[in-house]
């Protein structure tokens, strides 16, 4: 088992404990309280006036506001730890630089597409526009916190972080991604015996952050309930649109995802119907889980027995896809960012859209395996093109059914890499 694995295995016992407890019933019910309780008080408040309503759905939401707040702080170390720890593995095994060259492709382009299929779905059908006028009271935009894209050789001076630590202290997403990177490629070029004290600190990081999020997703029933109910006091029926404008958005965009991996499919000589039919148990349990990583060893077995994936191409890529392939974690945050960028009546320009696309494809890369990881992710994904992260409430009641999807797709893209990379390894051994 790779180092980056080991964080991972320490996290499933919890998750696997939260399955067995029907999580996902729990917040599916818990959304629905939530709107009911929400309508309910605004009947309340219509014939007994005053601001106690607005103060009790403020207490409903506590746990709402301590777990997303507990999410973000966690995310600088766990993206840091997961793109470090996944980079590092490049260099190792048999084939490994073959193979890895193919997955490094694989990955950029993949989520690249993923991202870019998310902003251009919610850019034609703008559900964010519908809500407007009730996301006025969470916040307003703040464009002059975009990088913006004038590039100079000033501003490629300026991506490089002058101090580390600063860096990280201020959360700043792009400059933790490009010292991940770095870090992450040295280590994969370093002897093992010098490198392996600080690859173990980091090992213990990650599985920290993923124990911390796996006992915060406990409050995820409570956190949805109380985020409902306070979304509905202060904007009426009308967020329930936007919601449902999203959420279509983004499973259509699923779908037009899975049709381009088809696509890929046929042309590497692999008939989609054959793929479906026997990737549907990893599948299955992805969309159940809500986590590639409890998937993981699943997706294995299934890339070795069904699709005879050579053992060091599965063992080695599925594992590294569970912490940077990303596509799914892609698609949804870059069509989050939008839609809660149209909420707020932000200018969205193609600079913005590439920067959208940009940052959500980066920040994917080290978004764990695990429920609501991406969460904390998105939040600085928002900050950086000027999204108020306080518009989150508005997709939290519904990112369940999202997290299933994109899982789905996370899951189904690890196994056309493989694919791709044994029919990249075949193609070149015919040559020989």
């Amino acid at each position: 088992m790779i180092e980056n694995d080991i964080a991972t295995e320490k996290a499933l016992p919890g998750l696997r404990e939260l399955i067995r407890t029907y999580l996902w019933l729990k917040l599916l019910i818990a959304m629905a309280l939530g709107v009911g309780t929400g309508f309910l008080l605004l009947n309340l408040s219509e014939k007994y006036p005053g601001t106690w309503v607005a103060v009790l759905a403020d207490w409903l939401a506590l746990p709402g506001s301590v777990y997303l707040t507990v999410i973000q702080m966690v995310v600088v170390p766990l993206i840091l730890s997961s793109i470090v720890l996944a980079l590092s593995q490049i260099s190792q095994g048999g084939k490994a630089k073959k193979i890895a060259t193919t997955a490094v492709v694989y990955i950029m382009c993949s989520t690249a597409i993923a991202a870019t299929i998310g902003i251009t779905v919610v850019e034609i059908i703008k559900p964010g526009e519908a809500i407007q006028e009730s996301a006025k009271s969470m916040g307003q935009m703040d464009v002059s916190a975009r990088p913006g894209l004038n590039i100079t050789p000033q501003t490629i001076v300026k991506l490089i972080p002058e101090n580390i630590l600063g860096s990280l202290i201020s959360g700043n997403l792009q400059e933790i991604i490009l010292i991940a990177i770095v870090f992450g490629l040295v280590f994969s070029r370093m002897d093992r015996d010098k490198s392996r004290t600080f690859l173990e600190f980091l090992v213990g990081t990650k599985a920290l952050c993923m124990q911390i999020i796996t006992w915060t997703v406990r409050l995820a029933p409570y956190a949805i309930f109380g985020l409902m109910v306070r979304a509905i006091v202060n904007s009426g029926a009308s967020v329930l649109l936007g919601m449902a404008g999203y959420l279509f958005s983004v499973m259509l965009a699923f779908l037009l995802l899975a049709v381009v991996y088809l696509l890929w499919l046929m042309c590497i000589g692999t008939g989609p119907l054959i793929f479906l039919q026997k990737s549907k148990e990893p599948l299955l349990l992805a969309f159940s889980l809500s986590s590639s990583a409890a998937t993981m060893p699943t997706t294995i077995q299934t890339a070795k027995d069904k699709f005879k994936i050579q053992p060091e191409i599965a063992d080695f890529l599925i594992p590294l896809g569970t912490s940077v392939n990303m596509a799914g974690s892609a698609l949804w945050m870059s069509s989050a960012t939008l839609f809660l960028a149209q909420a707020f009546g932000g200018d969205i320009d193609l600079p913005t859209v590439i920067t959208i696309i940009l940052m959500t494809v980066g920040a994917s890369l080290g978004t764990p395996g695990v429920p609501g990881a991406g969460l904390g992710v998105l939040s600085s994904t928002l900050r950086s093109v000027g999204v108020p992260p306080s518009g989150m409430p508005l997709i939290l009641g519904i990112d369940r059914l999202v997290d299933m999807g994109a899982t789905v797709m996370n899951v189904m893209s690890d196994l056309v890499m493989c694919l791709t990379a044994q029919w990249n390894i075949n193609r070149q051994e015919r040559k020989k």
